[in-house]
């Protein structure tokens, strides 16, 4: 790789300096920040079998969605994605070419994406939703496999269950997948 290349590949690189723990949202994440930190997510094994682009490590094809199938009519699009870091078994990057078909999000946008061992790109995620799951159990889709949903739970229910009161909840509800169209259900572990 030339000295042109090496630069050219920073030419989009953004950074994200981690917020004082007094400032950030209750809830929301924490990442570890590329310029202070190991990029220990190279080593990540998911990644380094799956994904290997030896000249660009960092870069990763990414399906990327602006919601699912109940909330947009829009297909989710396969973008790169330049990782920044990392949380658990969440992944913070930078989208690095420009959107075909996407309306919200553009080159240079900040994602959060999770390898799926159901399926064959990692996909784009939103906080919220990494904020319900845990109160909610996804069966896998009965024809691709996909463990996750494009929507946080709570959207979903305002949608299909638009009559729902102030303080009523659902015991599981049957969804069509939003890779596939295959049969997901999610079961909330809280019902009483």
């Amino acid at each position: 790789m030339g000295l042109f290349d090496f630069f050219k590949r920073f030419k989009h690189a953004a950074v994200f300096p981690e917020k004082d723990q007094s400032q950030r949202a209750p809830g929301s994440m924490v990442f570890t920040n590329d310029l202070t930190s190991p990029k220990y997510w190279r080593n990540d094994p998911l990644i380094k079998t799956r994904y290997p682009l030896a000249d660009y490590p960092d870069d990763i094809q990414v399906l990327v969605h602006e919601g699912g199938r109940r909330k947009t009519k829009v297909q989710p699009e396969l973008m790169y994605v330049r990782t920044t870091g990392r949380s658990g078994e969440y992944f913070k990057g930078t989208i690095i070419n420009e959107p075909a078909l996407l309306r919200t999000l553009k080159k240079g946008s900040v994602i959060i994406y999770k390898i799926d061992t159901g399926t064959k790109y990692p996909i784009r995620v939103f906080e919220t939703f990494i904020r319900e799951k845990k109160d909610w159990e996804i069966t896998p889709c009965e024809k691709c496999g996909f463990t996750e949903l494009f929507d946080p739970p709570s959207e979903i229910i305002m949608i299909k269950f638009p009559d729902l009161k102030p303080g009523e909840s659902i015991e599981a509800m049957a969804l069509l997948c939003d890779l596939c169209g295959g049969l997901q259900t999610i079961t909330n572990k809280n019902f009483q």
